[in-house]
């Protein structure tokens, strides 16, 4: 099973400079429930990103790095793929059909991999003040809402009231 979990607000927004636009910990937390242990497909930029946050690749999963950027040379933990073709054949090679693969970004990505995706997670921010430069692709109406979490902002935390929305892809074949 393929799926796409990103965080966004409300123009589906993900990103600018290669930053994420909002910092909740509920959605990190979120995040890490969602892809611990299981491979991550990710672009250049993303990767670069965890790195540049967090010193190191994203811990206890197995990092898939698509890029066109042949001389690439990630951490020891991270796997590089040159094309869509090669991801997807790994992914076939490697997963039983129950287990759940994560496509984490960034926006180019997740546009490539929305055709093939079973499932998306979106954290939805309650808010569209922000300047952006990445967006969340549309979703039509393949995509069924299947479950949804609202949740208030709390003074300590997360700013921003936010939404856990899961869709499911009605139309993919299996």
């Amino acid at each position: 099973m393929l799926s796409l979990i990103a965080c966004c607000d409300k123009t589906l927004a993900i990103g600018y400079q290669n930053r994420l636009l909002y910092h909740l910990p509920a959605d990190m937390k979120h995040f890490k429930e969602k892809t611990a242990g299981k491979i991550c497909i990710q672009g250049r930029s993303t990767y670069e990103s965890i790195i540049g946050m967090t010193g190191k690749p994203l811990q206890n999963r197995r990092n898939i790095i698509l890029t066109r950027d042949q001389s690439l040379k990630p951490d020891y933990s991270s796997f590089v793929y040159h094309s869509i073709e090669e991801v997807l054949k790994l992914i076939q090679g490697q997963v039983n059909t129950d287990e759940e693969v994560m496509v984490i970004g960034g926006s180019m990505i997740y546009k490539a991999f929305l055709p093939y995706a079973d499932k998306v997670y979106l954290t939805i921010v309650d808010s569209a003040s922000r300047e952006a430069d990445s967006y969340f692709p549309m979703l039509d109406d393949r995509w069924k809402l299947t479950n949804k979490q609202h949740n208030k902002a709390d003074e300590k935390k997360n700013k921003y009231n936010y939404s856990f929305l899961t869709f499911e892809n009605n139309y993919r074949q299996r």
